[in-house]
């Protein structure tokens, strides 16, 4: 991957409120993989103190869409096209998602991302799964 390309993946993620909100950092980005990691906080969990799914989910979906970003050498941009996430378990802390790309296509790309959350004895335990297809937005 171009330090452009690393440079373009980096700004989109920037310019995301919610992202900032939820206090997610990109912590490991590479060709077609990116892993993003939101700590466990009182703005991120549900009723029972578990991280809410909504929160770890938005994350595993802007990993995947990083992830395809970074392959896509015309995009300045990208959306989601759709996703399915099945939850394994609940999140009991902080929790890493991490997107990579599993074909990338010129007008869509298939890309999983998995959430690893640490679990009890601070052993990383898996908690859902994500396919996701993404679009690039390329200047017109």
């Amino acid at each position: 991957m171009t330090e452009a390309r690393m440079a373009v993946q980096q700004a989109l993620f920037d310019r995301q409120g919610l992202m900032r909100t939820l206090g997610a950092q990109v912590v490991h980005a590479s060709p077609g993989e990116v892993h993003v990691r939101v700590p466990l906080t009182d703005a991120t969990t549900q009723h029972d103190d578990f991280m809410h799914a909504g929160a770890f989910t938005a994350v595993m979906d802007s990993a995947c869409g990083a992830a395809a970003l970074g392959l896509w050498d015309d995009a300045v941009g990208v959306l989601t096209s759709e996703f399915k996430v099945n939850f394994l378990r609940p999140a009991r802390g902080d929790v890493t998602a991490r997107g990579r790309v599993l074909k990338s296509g010129r007008t869509q790309t298939v890309c999983i991302a998995e959430a690893w959350a640490t679990g009890r004895g601070g052993a990383d335990e898996l908690i859902a799964v994500m396919t996701a297809t993404m679009v690039p937005v390329r200047p017109r």
